[in-house]
């Protein structure tokens, strides 16, 4: 996407479930990109990488506004690039403030600095080779429905900031490679990135990313190794120490989930043996769910076991974290 040479915006829209790497894929797409790993594959090194994610997940970025000045934020840090933005938004703060004024004009002030975004964001998609922007947590694009909504027939109107970013920022900015990462409970926003690539006013692509077959499970425990080799030697030697059917076994069980698999490595971190659910051997696990018809059974199981070894520990911060867990977000 980075060498195509159409002005049309691309966009990869990645669904997994929640833990399976979408954030960290999409970071290490923007770290890779800024330290120039593609310079020799791309046709030039002028790309504008986004200085880290747009993510969905803070409420700041749940309104027009805030999604704007976070994709400036990005994407301007002391560049300078927006110039008549910020005398648009400056505008807008002015009028807010203004009690003389009616929301009309406030309204048509927002989209005055809308429109000078888009306008200073094309400026940039002219004076570089490509943009790259990353939006994470894409499932709070849209409000789930509540009943109200759908007693009053709206249900079909998503309630977020989807609509804006789908029909007036996507299909009016060009030169630009979208990363959009979220889980797979929103489809209408694939069916709305759909509907664009129809109507030719975009690239589309989703990718779907599925669990781990099992080379690449043990694929995953050789990466992980020589990472920790040097950070931590008794980890290494722990992981180093289990033997092939048991990493096969933990395939086995975790359904090559990457969320499992990387709990299990912070277990590592912490228990002094293996869980027993993982030392027995394979061929006798796969007979026992053949007698039983108990795999998913035996998957919940282990999954509950690692879950467990960890509420055993205690920790200094446990009941600071177990308190957080029940305020409302934002305090």
């Amino acid at each position: 996407a980075i060498n195509e040479k159409s002005d049309t915006p691309h966009v990869f829209y990645i669904t997994a479930p929640g833990g399976w790497g979408k954030t960290r894929l999409l970071d290490a797409v923007l770290k890779n990109g800024k330290e120039n790993v593609w310079r020799e594959k791309s046709r030039s090194a002028n790309i504008l990488f986004a200085s880290r994610l747009v993510d969905l997940y803070h409420t700041y970025t749940h309104s027009e506004e805030g999604l704007v000045a976070d994709i400036v934020e990005v994407l301007d840090r002391q560049r300078g690039e927006f110039k008549s933005y910020f005398q648009q938004r400056a505008e807008l703060d002015r009028v807010k403030y203004d009690l003389s004024l009616i929301l009309r004009d406030i309204f048509q002030q927002r989209e005055r600095m809308i429109d000078a975004f888009i306008e200073d964001f094309n400026k940039i998609g002219n004076k570089y080779e490509k943009v790259i922007l990353a939006f994470d947590t894409a499932e709070n694009l849209v409000y789930e429905t509540d009943r109200v909504q759908a007693a009053l027939g709206l249900a079909e109107e998503p309630i977020g900031v989807e609509g804006w970013l789908v029909r007036n920022f996507i299909p009016k900015i060009h030169n630009t490679v979208i990363l959009l990462a979220g889980r797979p409970e929103t489809p209408q926003l694939q069916v709305e990135l759909g509907k664009l690539m129809k109507n030719g006013k975009i690239r589309f692509t989703h990718i779907e990313l599925g669990t781990f077959a099992e080379a690449e499970t043990l694929e995953y425990f050789n990466a992980v190794l020589e990472i920790v080799r040097e950070e931590n030697p008794q980890i290494a030697n722990r992981l180093k120490g289990i033997p092939l059917e048991t990493r096969q076994v933990l395939h086995y069980l975790s359904e090559g989930q990457p969320f499992l698999l990387s709990l299990f490595i912070d277990y590592l971190a912490v228990a002094d043996e293996l869980l027993p659910e993982i030392r027995t051997p394979l061929n006798e696990i796969k007979n026992k769910v053949a007698l039983e018809n108990g795999l998913q059974r035996e998957r919940d199981e282990f999954r509950d076991a690692i879950l467990q070894e960890f509420q055993k520990i205690r920790r200094p911060l446990d009941e600071v974290i177990r308190t957080l867990s029940w305020t409302p977000k934002g305090m």
